[in-house]
């Protein structure tokens, strides 16, 4: 039996190796910031791990945020 994996906002089903095909393609993720990879001041479980795969894959990562409050500097600090 295939494994389905269905998004919450495509009413679409996608299978694993559909999806892992689709994401070996992509060579660099643009990653927002703000309730992504944290909330508030805390790192969400998952984030590191994240990230960690994104870079053992070979797969380069940016960081963007549309929250002009705070300097380029005040979120590398964060992170």
């Amino acid at each position: 039996m295939k494994e389905q994996i269905v998004s919450n906002t495509v009413a679409n089903t996608i299978s694993r190796d559909d999806l892992n095909g689709r994401l070996a393609a992509i060579r660099t993720f643009a990653i927002d910031m703000d309730g992504t990879i944290y909330l508030g001041q805390k790192l969400f479980p998952f984030t590191r791990d994240f990230l960690e795969g994104l870079s053992s894959h070979r797969r380069e990562f940016l960081f963007v945020t549309n929250n002009s409050s705070r300097s380029a500097n005040d979120y590398r600090m964060k992170l």
